[in-house]
């Protein structure tokens, strides 16, 4: 797997997390799976639809060809 880079606003460590939506009254599933990479100290934040697509997110910079 892919490491995270540090978070490019504050320098904190990330990790990526997957989350579901569901309906609050009944408990459905009412979304599909999406995975984030977020920082752990600012909460900054960028999702994806897998792992690597989130982290391949998370690790862009401004001005890195990516």
């Amino acid at each position: 797997m892919i490491e995270l880079k540090k978070c490019p606003f504050c320098g904190s460590e990330a990790e990526v997390f997957e989350d579901i939506t569901f309906e609050c009254e009944t408990g459905k599933q009412i979304g599909k799976i999406k995975v984030f990479a977020w920082c752990t100290n600012c909460s900054a934040l960028v999702s994806g639809d897998s792992k690597a697509e989130a982290t391949e997110a998370w690790n862009r910079r401004a001005g890195d060809g990516t």
